[in-house]
């Protein structure tokens, strides 16, 4: 008997440790490294995969959110002492109950006139499903200005989330030079947006949009520590050469697992 308890506190003492950091009151694990560790249980490494995607002048906080991690990143490149703070452990993410509406003057420039996305919740990463049409009378040309506010409900109050990092309640000066850093010009818009002839790029010409029933493969996204399980809406102004056209307001729930 002795024995193996000795046995057990050396398996003990030798075993890795399992490290762990806490969001939102939960405890995401940090699995050791080995075969038995699969990759949605450990960090995904990063690399240069972020400014292949976003390109490198794009905004921290962006290019974040569009980095798709994977085996072909490099997980000796360096990363940023705010990438560091809220690194995170992969997560499957869930977004529920999304609604919109326009919430523009009556007659503005640019309307949304019809957005549906399927399922409810939608899993992240994993497929979607959505259709889209809106209408503008006015071109739409850079400079095009988004100012975003994004509110959490907290205690039965809607509580301002600041803009850290380009992520939260941010204003974006123009976001024709962020789709072209996005997608480079002289480079072919992404299905199914190329499919359907649908535009990628500044100036967007007044007319109307229609994007059939497309699906859709949303991949990790790796959301700032700070993002956290609950309501949330938001609003987004547009302006075009500092004139309101349009505004959307969208409404949603997170839950990570």
């Amino acid at each position: 008997m002795g024995t193996l308890s000795t046995a057990r506190k050396s398996e003990r003492e030798t075993r890795p440790p399992i490290q762990g950091r806490k969001h939102g009151g939960r405890w995401g694990l940090l699995l050791p490294k080995g075969p038995s560790s699969s990759s949605h249980q450990r960090r995904w490494p990063r690399g240069p995969e972020t400014e292949r995607v976003l390109g490198p002048a794009a905004p921290l906080g962006w290019r974040r959110l569009g980095r798709l991690g994977g085996p072909g990143a490099d997980p000796a490149a360096p990363e940023s002492a705010g990438v560091r703070k809220h690194r995170l452990v992969q997560q499957v993410l869930q977004v529920l109950g999304f609604s919109w509406e326009n919430c523009g003057p009556s007659g503005a420039p640019a309307v949304v006139k019809s957005l549906d996305v399927s399922p409810d919740p939608i899993i992240i990463p994993g497929s979607l499903t959505a259709a889209a049409a809106g209408r503008t009378t006015v071109e739409l040309s850079s400079p095009l200005q988004v100012n975003l506010t994004l509110e959490k409900e907290v205690a039965g109050f809607w509580v301002k989330v600041p803009c850290l990092e380009d992520i939260g309640s941010c204003v974006y000066p123009d976001v024709c030079q962020l789709l072209d850093m996005v997608i480079p010009p002289g480079q072919d818009c992404p299905e199914p947006l190329h499919t359907y002839g649908l535009p990628c790029h500044c100036p967007f010409k007044a007319g109307d949009y229609t994007l059939p029933k497309s699906d859709f493969y949303v991949p990790y996204v790796e959301l700032p520590s700070w993002l956290t399980n609950g309501n949330y809406r938001a609003e987004a102004t547009v302006s075009c050469q500092q004139k309101e056209v349009a505004c959307l307001k969208v409404s949603f729930s997170l839950h990570t697992e």
